[in-house]
């Protein structure tokens, strides 16, 4: 099961009577659903593009084998028989661990006000079929024992996720904050944006993060880097028109703030063939580190514009720092207009805090405005910042 955003929270995923087509099997195979508590034949249905499947329940997974081999099957009946009592077992411990979790996180959201209706009828529902799996095992029936544990998972799924959409409700990307990207830290999450609301902006530590190319001053160390195993061009530079990208009022669109921005841009090589997969190429920009006393909670900002799908990669443009790392970054494939993203960060031991900008696809990308911003407490005087080694 695959949805938006299920790499933090995956929802219910559980639907009935699942309907496949699968192309390309044998007229004399059948199909069968496998599973550590049985295996089970299914019934098929020839169509014009292949055979037509039904699945009765599907969850997260789902195991199907096409074969004519009987042998093949009588073996794996065997060893499901063999071993169903073990796997029903295990599952309703698993599930009941995991019920137990999502109870105790329950319990501390609830204290910090962070309510979701029906929460208490869904932990009800897996609580009661985690006892329907216990008494099925009792009475030696593991292949239901095993299907009902994995029934029970299902409300508590619903919840999790009914809590961590309630969470990042209002943020620019859910990396945003580093506590919500699971719902086993939410509490924290819910607590470190508390923090984050109560503190005021102080001065932009991050020089050169507005790409402005002023005589008088000194240029920035901003660290390009470049790596590739295809045949491609890799370029960054400051520009002061966005190429492609026209204003809705007409004219060519503009940086987003002052005269000059960031572009960076990978093709194809002229006269090459468009590459449908990049391997492990990128063109960067990292920023120079600023040194701020550990801990300090920090606010890291910058504004992007996409012209055109970036292709060839899953990642796409990146936008990260190095206090959340690349798993946490900002990753965008879909053309977009300038528009600001924000995340909040606490610096890490070393006291220092860079970021950096990325382009692992085909496309091109812009950057703007890059901000490491501290914040401070509502009472500490705006536009200061604590300790801070660059002015």
């Amino acid at each position: 099961w695959e949805g938006k955003f299920s790499q933090f929270v995956p929802g219910q995923a559980a639907v009935s009577k699942l309907t496949i087509t699968v192309p390309q099997v044998p007229k004399t195979a059948q199909a069968w659903e496998v599973s550590p508590g049985e295996v089970r034949g299914m019934k098929t249905e020839r169509v014009d593009k292949g055979v037509r499947i039904t699945l009765p329940e599907f969850g997260l997974t789902s195991l199907i084998v096409f074969t004519a081999d009987t042998n093949v099957m009588g073996k794996l009946q065997d060893q499901a028989r063999a071993r169903r009592q073990v796997a029903a077992q295990w599952s309703h411990d698993m599930a009941l661990y995991e019920y137990e979790k999502v109870v105790k996180v329950q319990g501390q959201l609830e204290q910090l006000g962070v309510v979701i209706p029906d929460a208490n009828g869904l932990l009800d529902d897996a609580k009661r079929r985690l006892q329907k799996s216990k008494e099925l095992w009792d009475r030696n029936n593991f292949s239901e024992a095993y299907h009902e544990a994995n029934r029970a998972l299902r409300p508590v799924r619903i919840l999790m996720r009914a809590q961590w959409e309630k969470a990042v409700r209002g943020l620019d990307t859910t990396t945003a904050s580093p506590y919500a990207v699971s719902f086993y830290t939410l509490p924290k999450h819910w607590q470190f944006m508390d923090m984050v609301r109560k503190s005021s902006v102080a001065a932009n530590q991050l020089r050169g993060g507005d790409f402005e190319m002023v005589p008088e001053r000194v240029q920035e160390q901003w660290k390009l880097d470049r790596a590739s195993l295809d045949e491609v061009d890799m370029i960054a530079e400051r520009v002061t028109e966005l190429k492609g990208v026209r204003r809705q009022g007409g004219g060519v669109e503009a940086p987003a703030e002052g005269r000059q921005c960031a572009m960076l841009q990978v093709k194809p090589r002229a006269g090459r063939p468009v590459p449908a997969v990049l391997e492990r190429s990128l063109v960067a920009l990292a920023s120079p580190s600023v040194k701020l006393p550990p801990g300090t909670l920090v606010q890291v900002s910058g504004w992007v514009c996409i012209p055109e799908p970036i292709t060839a990669s899953p990642d796409g443009a990146l936008l990260y720092d190095s206090a959340g790392g690349e798993s946490l970054a900002i990753r965008l494939n879909e053309p977009t207009a300038w528009k600001k993203f924000t995340m909040y960060r606490r610096v890490p031991a070393s006291g220092l805090i860079n970021v950096t900008l990325t382009l692992t696809g085909l496309g091109t990308v812009y950057f703007d405005d890059i901000r490491i911003e501290p914040l401070v407490p509502a009472s500490a005087p705006v536009g200061t910042a604590p300790n801070s080694a660059q002015r």
